[in-house]
């Protein structure tokens, strides 16, 4: 059986972070282990309070997992602070970790602070993380904080500074925070990888869903993907499935709401 290790903060409404990345797991079959890096209070109004669990229950979590197995991929989502990334890093290296999927996290859907110095840990997460990556999966907003806050939020332009500045193995910037209008929007998501000629673009599309329930999205996206890494698919089989698998969950939270307003995707 494949498994997969996420790093990632506690959602206590149960819409996102590690709980989304358990629920996303289990539906495509693959063990999930959990390394929780924050706890937070949260419902669809917004995060109340969030918390780091400390360096030492972040590694010993780390520890205790990866003295026993292996994972066959890894996701990364919320970090609250630059020691949270330092001591992943350690643990990738000293276990050779690969097939790591990065969603750098700055905020939740509902609003309110999850991140104690976005722009510190950024740059942590960026230089210490993302050389260990397969992929990495900022919206535009996260594309624009690692970008040191620049204006632009055109994915071609985004992927290619993101690529150029930090070396990255490959890069998804994800569409949803784009303007959408008519009848025939569709969600893009964007990939730019390295190749001998240069960064080359694959555009991964699906009918946009308006939806008030899109709490958990990102966190979905890329633990599914990481499912597929861990499965041995190739890359952009991973993402078009991953796709699929959350276009449905985002129309099947609209049609299954448990809240009137930013609820999470229907997981089952």
């Amino acid at each position: 059986m494949q498994s997969v290790l996420s790093i990632a903060g506690s959602d206590s409404f149960g819409g996102a972070g590690i709980q989304a990345d358990i629920k996303t797991c289990a539906h495509f079959k693959i063990h999930c282990m959990t390394a929780v890096t924050a706890v937070t209070a949260q419902n669809p109004g917004g995060v109340a309070m969030s918390e780091y669990v400390g360096t030492p229950m972040l590694r010993a979590q780390l520890d205790s997992i990866l003295t026993a197995l292996r994972p066959d991929a890894v996701k990364i989502g919320m970090l609250p602070c630059r020691e949270a990334a330092e001591i992943i890093a350690e643990a990738i290296e000293r276990n050779s970790l690969t097939a790591i999927v990065i969603d750098p996290v700055a905020g939740a859907t509902s609003g309110g602070g999850l991140i104690s110095d976005r722009h510190a840990t950024a740059k942590a997460a960026s230089r210490l993380l993302f050389p260990h990556a397969a992929l990495v999966t900022p919206n535009i907003p996260e594309a624009q904080l690692l970008l040191d806050d620049t204006p632009t939020s055109d994915q071609r332009m985004l992927a290619t500074l993101l690529m150029e500045r930090f070396g990255m193995q490959a890069v998804l910037v994800k569409g949803g925070h784009a303007e959408h209008r008519g009848d025939e929007a569709e969600a893009m998501d964007l990939l730019a990888e390295w190749e001998t000629a240069g960064i080359v673009f694959t555009e991964f599309r699906t009918p946009w869903i308006e939806s008030r329930h899109t709490h958990g999205t990102g966190c979905a996206l890329s633990s599914a993907i990481a499912c597929g890494l861990a499965e041995g698919m190739p890359l952009h089989e991973s993402i078009s499935r991953a796709k699929r698998f959350v276009a449905r969950a985002i129309e099947e939270g609209r049609r299954h709401p448990i809240v009137d307003d930013n609820g999470p995707l229907y997981y089952f």
